[in-house]
């Protein structure tokens, strides 16, 4: 029976006060993780899987989003301890993820960095600490835009650049459930697309009329 669990992964501390959300496919055969959280939390990852009758131990995938820490922090750690695990991503995150290139969020602090006054320049250093932080780990293969991947019945990759200029959404077909990443929020109890201050590295408007297609 194929199955679609939403993970809970509470905040590790005051300073990253939001929870992480981390998707689980089960189907006969694969058992995927979408996104793995910050850095250094994989012992959240286990206790929110656990919550959830899920094993990690099963795990035979993981699908990034997108390059951002608090999604790809534990993947080294996690092929680390689950070595025979396939790692995907859009080609376009993968020398991100892999470290052949620096973050981007990180580049845009180091190339504002010496032009900040002195009293901005102690808490520039910790976001770079933080968007530095995920340990790179190889990219197994590649996915794109408009492929069916063969898990619960079919998982539709939809390119939806601009939080990210490789980020991916995930349509589960068999449940109807769209997983965007970042590619959309909540804001005032409203979904929307994600904070335009976040959202600046291709079309932002990419998601919009392919989710509104895809509700139908």
């Amino acid at each position: 029976m194929n199955q679609l669990t939403v993970l809970k992964m509470a905040s590790p501390t005051p300073a990253s006060p939001n929870a992480i959300y981390p998707v689980v496919l089960k189907d006969e055969k694969d058992l995927i993780l979408v996104d793995c959280g910050r850095t250094d939390t994989v012992s959240q990852l286990r206790e929110a899987a656990r919550n959830s009758n899920i094993d990690l131990n099963e795990i035979t995938k993981i699908i990034i989003t997108h390059q951002d820490y608090d999604h790809t922090g534990n993947l080294a750690e996690l092929k680390q301890l689950y070595p025979s695990i396939e790692i995907l991503s859009s080609r376009e995150e993968a020398d991100y993820i892999n470290g052949t290139k620096k973050p981007l969020r990180l580049q845009e602090l180091e190339a504002v960095y010496d032009t900040l006054p002195e009293s901005k320049k102690e808490d520039v250093k910790k976001m770079m600490r933080t968007f530095g932080s995920a340990v790179p780990a190889h990219v197994d293969a590649f996915v794109q835009d408009g492929q069916v991947l063969p898990w619960c019945g079919g998982v539709e990759v939809i390119a939806t650049p601009g939080h990210m200029p490789g980020h991916i959404s995930l349509y589960v077909k068999e449940f109807k459930i769209l997983i965007t990443g970042d590619a959309l929020g909540v804001q005032n109890g409203e979904l929307g697309l994600a904070n335009p201050q976040y959202n600046g590295y291709g079309n932002r408007k990419a998601l919009g009329g392919k989710a509104a297609v895809l509700r139908h």
